[in-house]
């Protein structure tokens, strides 16, 4: 729950040059975003490296370069809304109706009496209950309209060689389930120098986030109950019992009225930092340093009373509470030397030579209890004992990686542009023959735009673009090539306890690899119409998954570099301004 573990599908996130979490971006002020880039092609990806072959997204933050002082607020009133129109369900009368023509209340043999009195009573008493007004609308009935705020306050000061800008935010939202909502209380301190040919950067931030799950449940359940059932019993109140006497079905709008407590928190520090020294004219060093703290908490708890346990027997089981707590902790740094020139008014030539260096380490802790007298009391130390089997547990994980990156472009008359890239990285999730990887690109572009014959039309940029190349993925658990061994706690021999294989060794896992080829086309007229378009094709090699191995090894699955996968397609963006003053 604390979100720890890889996701091979999602992209990179860069946010103002450094790789940040997809749950930092989705809990960023949107009021502080400058500009949002979106980078898919070959050319583009293996300048970030391994972690970028789905894709990476650039997000540039708001900065001053006014000399007053500044003081700016922003807040707003958002709703969410859920929309039910693509959900075309039937009525009770219908629904009745057209259980009635499948045959549900016909017996499968007429012989049967008992059949035939208990599905005519059945159908009856579900009729009478059409009859009598009962058509429930289960999709409405976890749903609101969520109402939210948020609320952004930026002071900044600076000048040419200064700056300062400091933020704080506040976001609550409120789900359009029932009980759901997430709070974020963000600030930050940005803060620049530049003397001459040095420059620095610093920016530190804290995100501190608190969350409820809905005690509703999953919307999904909701869809499978029948409108002629009830919500309320002949009193009034919400009934455990969603169905009928033929069949128990639990209400899930019962369990929202128990304590049930689904809570989620995390704390976040970043601090990146930035030097970069102007050697000679055109020629530059920079330094980046970034580091990332996270602490994490997530806290579940269902009383006893809870319709997921109607059916335990035993009451020293029937209430459950689950804790995991995590914490997080990355560092990365890179050195980079560039060199930048113009030549005879039309040659521009620019070289990156790179080395970057990364650790990532992450752990949690699981514990489990279960038997709560009341639902009041909803704190695991009024847990009668731990879960069945279930001994507090934990994960953790260290992944180290560096990489060397060596980059050129070339543009003449800023209308025909050629890059290339090359970039060999190692990662201690492969194994000890295949630690490291190779991996190039080649991009061309032409800016037709900037040709003689269409310098003066309106067309402010027509451009033909291409790239090709390889780019690694990460995807591996941290020790999937290492042979990794468990203690058994159950079992001593002669005073020492034992340990288990757990992972079979691997020394030949190697990186997943990915080929892309891209072309596509830039449009702009007059500022008033838009259009992007791309086709993509993207074969991915060696790709990582479970292979079955005879299970006299003692083991089902081992990870191996088997298959590949093909992707293709196109994408399309048009944007248009009708009216600009």
């Amino acid at each position: 729950r604390g979100n720890y573990e890889n996701n091979p599908n999602i992209p990179l996130f860069i946010l103002d040059g450094f790789e940040a979490s997809a749950v930092k971006i989705f809990d960023l002020d949107i009021n502080r975003v400058e500009s949002v880039t979106i980078l898919k092609d070959a050319a583009a990806k293996a300048i970030y490296g391994s972690k970028a072959a789905n894709g990476v997204v650039v997000i540039e933050t708001k900065r001053n370069v006014s000399k007053n002082l500044r003081v700016s607020y922003s807040g707003s009133v958002d709703v969410q809304a859920p929309d039910l129109s693509s959900y075309n369900l039937c009525n009770a009368e219908e629904k009745l109706e057209a259980e009635r023509i499948y045959g549900m209340y016909t017996p499968s043999s007429r012989e049967n009496v008992d059949d035939i009195l208990r599905l005519e009573k059945l159908y009856m008493e579900r009729l009478s209950k059409v009859k009598a007004g009962v058509d429930t609308d289960w999709l409405a009935k976890p749903l609101r309209n969520g109402v939210g705020h948020k609320h952004s306050l930026m002071i900044e000061l600076g000048d040419k060689n200064i700056q300062l800008v400091a933020n704080v935010s506040y976001n609550d939202v409120v789900g359009v389930m029932k009980g759901s909502d997430r709070t974020n209380v963000a600030g930050s301190v940005f803060a620049s120098y530049r003397n001459n040919k040095f420059k620095f950067r610093n920016e530190l931030s804290v995100n501190m986030n608190k969350s409820n799950d809905s005690p509703y449940g999953s919307f999904a359940e909701y869809s499978k109950l029948n409108p002629y059932w009830s919500p309320v019993d002949e009193y009034g109140q919400i009934a455990k019992n969603a169905g009928d006497e033929e069949a128990f079905y639990g209400n899930p709008l019962y369990n929202a009225t128990l304590n049930t407590s689904l809570k989620d928190k995390y704390t976040e520090v970043t601090d990146n930092f930035e030097g970069e020294y102007d050697i000679l004219q055109g020629f530059k060093a920079k330094v980046r340093i970034g580091f990332n703290r996270k602490f994490s908490r997530s806290d579940q708890f269902y009383p006893a009373n809870h319709l997921k346990f109607n059916t335990e027997q035993e009451l020293q089981k029937k209430g459950s509470y689950q804790i995991n707590e995590g914490e997080e902790k990355r560092l990365s740094g890179d050195v980079n030397m560039q060199y930048s020139k113009q030549f005879w008014e039309k040659h521009y030539v620019f070289a990156n030579v790179g080395y970057t260096l990364s650790e990532a380490f992450f752990e949690e802790i699981i514990y489990k209890a279960e038997g709560f007298p009341h639902d009041r009391m909803n704190d695991i130390i009024f847990a009668r004992q731990y879960a069945k089997d279930a001994i507090p547990t934990g994960r953790e994980s260290t992944i180290r990686d560096m990489g060397i990156l060596f980059a050129a472009n070339y543009a003449f008359d800023d209308r025909f542009l050629v890059d290339g890239s090359y970039r060999t990285s190692a990662s201690s999730q492969y194994g000890k023959n295949n630690r490291w990887g190779s991996f190039w690109s080649v991009g061309l572009g032409w800016n037709i735009h900037n040709e003689a014959w269409l310098k003066d039309s309106k067309i402010q940029q027509l451009k033909l673009r291409g790239s090709l190349g390889y780019t690694g993925s990460q995807s591996a658990d941290a020790y999937e090539s290492l042979a990794t061994y468990e203690y058994d706690l159950q079992r001593v021999y002669g005073g020492f306890l034992g340990a288990m294989l757990k992972g079979m060794r691997n020394d030949d896992l190697k990186w997943q690899e990915k080929f892309d080829y891209n072309i596509g086309v830039d449009f702009n007229l007059g500022r008033v119409l838009g259009v992007k378009f791309d086709y993509y094709i993207g074969k991915t090699k060696n790709n990582l998954l479970d292979f079955d191995i005879p299970t006299y090894t003692g083991f089902e699955t081992v990870k191996e570099n088997i298959g590949d996968v093909e992707n293709k397609g196109f994408d399309i963006r048009l944007s248009v301004t009708p009216w600009n003053k």
